[in-house]
């Protein structure tokens, strides 16, 4: 049976699907068990998804295919490591808010005046809206940022950004419409919730 893993390794290295697929066979009940051990019955099936990924990514660098198992445990723990300081920094950005907070948002919602200026000056709501201002795409974040937290004006945005002006308001305004689309997400996800 060493002589089909080191074959396999080989033959994985080289490219060889069948190669690969075997290793995956084999040594899948290992994988899925160490990473049990490290990340918990619940994530295991994801992070030895990921840890296959990163072994086919990975195996060219294995010199050696006899120290294949090895390489394998340490690769999982690295993996695994990766995965919980993800975990860790997701949770500690996750923002709970008073029933208050939540109710503050849903008025701004619901009455469709949502000033970011006005969200500012509650602090668990502050919290949120940074987190939403972090997770928007482009730099409509940094924009919404600039003009509403930072209080710059638009022709300072625009000597900063190096955008033309009629960009930058667009971008405010765009930034603007998603922000209240990610609010209004939340007050329905937090309306299903009580």
């Amino acid at each position: 049976m060493m002589l089909d893993r080191l074959e396999a390794v080989a033959q994985a290295q080289a490219g060889s699907s069948d190669g690969f697929e075997t290793l995956v066979k084999v040594f899948s009940p290992f994988v899925l068990a160490l990473a049990n051990y490290y990340v918990g019955a619940r994530d295991a099936p994801d992070v030895t998804q990921e840890i296959w990924l990163a072994v086919h990514r990975k195996l060219w660098q294995l010199e050696d295919g006899a120290k294949f198992v090895p390489w394998l445990r340490t690769l999982v723990f690295y993996q695994c490591l990766n995965f919980r300081k993800a975990r860790a920094r997701r949770q500690a950005r996750e923002v709970y808010l008073s029933t208050d907070g939540w109710q503050g948002i849903c008025e701004c919602v619901a009455a469709d005046s949502l000033s970011p200026d006005q969200l500012v000056l509650r602090k668990d709501l502050r919290l949120l809206l940074s987190e939403l201002l972090d997770g928007m795409a482009g730099d409509y974040g940094l924009l919404l940022r600039l003009f509403y937290l930072q209080g710059f004006s638009y022709h300072e945005m625009v000597e900063l950004t190096n955008l033309p002006l009629s960009t930058v308001k667009w971008r405010l305004y765009q930034g603007r419409k998603l922000l209240k689309a990610s609010l209004a997400k939340l007050v329905e996800i937090q309306n299903m919730i009580l």
